[in-house]
């Protein structure tokens, strides 16, 4: 609990960096929030993803369905897009599908991929991950991993945090009238990196302060947050880059009054903090080099053509 920063601190950081008074009429709380949640969504996730360091990834379960060959990609994809696909066998194990060009499909209508061993293998197509060959049977859990979107930034008083955990219920400080039966929620982490413990969860029901759900999943703790799908009241991104993201939007802000001196200054410390933070984050494992493994050797691969 200690390491907690919301919306609220991050608030008070950005009106501090670009000098906005705390009695002002020009930007509300919203408003500033707006901002960050642009510079969160579109500046430093691109950043974060450029490093190939893992970030944000989240898998998204689907089943299976005989005949069915087109499946969505998650709505919560940063920019539509997929890290990895598979399919998970019976004893949980991920056998990774691999990803052709659409325009090869006709001549990849085999099932041994080298490194892969995988049944299908897969295009995209708009917004769609199609399998080849088209199912043939229904049941198998087909696994997206994708980059997930932060949530858009709230006020505090729009997300609950957790007194209490049971298996089917939890027990928050006060429950915000947006949340009422049938309304999805998401489960945030209170430290850092404010991972997502769960998305889209279902209130069956309220009571006092209690929901109600399906089932609440073994890892949320007291002190976690739930907020309205999509949304969130902490910045969802490594502590040490919260600086950064206060740092963005104040630029922003400087931009939108008007201020080009003190934006140009407040640019320069947002360069510094970029290539600081970078540092910290790249790479993640900082005792080892990243070993490469070719999976698909082309003498093997070149057995399709």
């Amino acid at each position: 609990m200690a390491y907690s920063y919301t919306t609220a601190d991050l608030i008070s950081s950005i009106k501090s960096r670009a000098m906005i008074p705390t009695s002002q009429n020009t930007f509300t709380n919203t408003d500033i929030l707006r901002f960050a949640t642009e510079e969160l969504q579109l500046g430093i996730v691109p950043l974060l993803m450029s490093v190939r360091e893992e970030f944000y990834v989240y898998p998204i379960d689907q089943t299976v369905t005989a005949s069915q060959s087109e499946y969505r990609i998650p709505v919560r994809a940063s920019g539509m897009n997929l890290r990895s696909v598979c399919i998970v066998d019976s004893n949980n194990n991920e056998l990774e599908i691999p990803i052709i060009n659409p325009d090869n499909i006709q001549l990849n209508n085999y099932t041994a991929f080298q490194g892969f061993n995988s049944q299908f293998s897969a295009f995209v197509r708009n917004n769609s991950l199609f399998l080849n060959p088209v199912p043939a049977a229904t049941g198998q859990t087909l696994r997206m991993y994708i980059h997930i979107r932060p949530g858009k930034l709230v006020e505090t008083s729009a997300a609950a945090q957790i007194t209490t955990v049971n298996s089917t219920s939890i027990v928050v400080s006060s429950i915000p009238t947006t949340m009422t039966t049938n309304t999805k929620i998401d489960f945030i982490k209170a430290e850092p990196g404010h991972d997502y413990l769960a998305i889209d969860k279902t209130i069956t029901s309220t009571s006092g302060t209690t929901i109600n759900l399906a089932s609440v999943d073994s890892d949320v703790a007291v002190g976690d947050w739930v907020a309205l799908s999509h949304e969130s009241p902490i910045p969802q991104l490594p502590h040490d880059m919260q600086a950064l993201l206060a740092q963005r939007s104040a630029v922003k802000i400087l931009e939108a009054l008007g201020d080009r001196n003190g934006m140009a200054a407040a640019k320069d410390r947002q360069n510094e903090l970029e290539a600081n933070v970078l540092k910290l984050v790249t790479p993640r494992i900082k005792g080892a080099s990243k070993k490469i493994i070719n999976r698909t050797r082309f003498w093997e691969m070149s057995r399709t053509w």
